[in-house]
């Protein structure tokens, strides 16, 4: 976790609108695209003789909402129906016909990660103190989409009964 820079002044770190829906954002780009101003944070332990950035150290940032920010969210809608038909009714037979259909995602919304494994604040050398000097590129842009939260897909299942 970074340190809260006590030099920015800005009231917000977000920037480039919503999660994935930065101006001229498309599939090629946006995992390039900063959502979050690296200016609003530094390497944890900045202000130390160590020069910061070469330990592991945990910053001060709060670690929920620090400037309101909040990462991608995700929810997960799933649906499924089951009919059943009465095909033939007979005292020596039942016949029926069942049929389910089942679905995940139904709103079909994409929900995105944050990236992860390159916030690289830990490999400055001495005297770096900045985000920017720390190859912290990854910091603030998406990973790519939430895995957990698969696109729609539809199952469909029938089935006689007797």
């Amino acid at each position: 976790m970074p340190d809260i820079n006590p030099a920015f002044t800005k009231g917000s770190a977000r920037i480039n609108g919503k999660w994935g829906r930065a101006p001229g954002a498309n599939a090629s780009n946006i995992q390039t695209i900063q959502y979050i101003d690296i200016n609003a944070f530094q390497c944890p332990g900045a202000g130390l003789t160590n020069g910061g950035c070469g330990g592991y150290m945990l910053g001060n940032t709060p670690r929920a909402a620090a400037f309101g920010l909040r990462g991608p969210g995700s929810k997960d809608m799933d649906m499924g129906i089951r009919r059943t038909f009465d095909v033939v009714e007979r005292p020596q037979l039942h016949l029926t016909f069942q049929l389910e259909a089942d679905v995940t995602n139904i709103t079909n919304s994409t929900y995105f990660s944050l990236a992860t494994g390159g916030n690289a604040w830990n490999t400055c050398a001495a005297g770096q103190t900045t985000l920017q000097q720390c190859s912290a590129l990854a910091f603030g842009t998406i990973g790519g989409q939430n895995t957990a939260v698969p696109p729609r897909d539809w199952q469909f299942a029938g089935r006689f009964r007797f």
